[in-house]
């Protein structure tokens, strides 16, 4: 039997994040967030690059959550974990930096960005 679509899988443009004013947060692309039909993913905001491993999905007071880790750079390396709700449409989630921020964010469904492939990261 085949896995069903989560819904999460693909692309989410980040509209808003804390800390972060729209200049910065697109500053090299638009910011996302993205997630695959095998559980993978990844993200880009400034010149902050990740790629998340195999997200794990539940139920809790009937939203629909994912959690992941992560590992990225942005000219240092970085890694951390993060979790992210649907809800009306709309995704909002917390990227966490070890020993570092936690940023809150909001994303709307969006097509996958151009020219960024999973090895965007080396």
């Amino acid at each position: 039997m085949a896995k069903s679509k989560s819904a999460f899988t693909g692309c989410w443009h980040i509209v808003s994040m804390s800390g972060w004013e729209d200049e910065a947060l697109n500053r090299e692309v638009q910011a996302f967030i993205e997630f695959d039909e095998e559980g993978l993913g990844k993200f880009q905001f400034g010149n902050v690059r990740a790629v998340t491993d195999h997200y794990r999905t539940k139920k809790r007071d009937r939203m629909r959550i994912a959690q992941f880790c992560w590992d990225g750079k942005d000219g240092t390396p970085l890694d951390g974990v993060g979790w992210v709700i649907l809800e009306g449409g709309k995704m909002t989630g917390t990227i966490c930096i070890h020993l570092g921020d936690e940023l809150e964010f909001v994303a709307k469904k969006a097509k996958a960005p151009e020219g960024v492939k999973r090895s965007w990261l080396d």
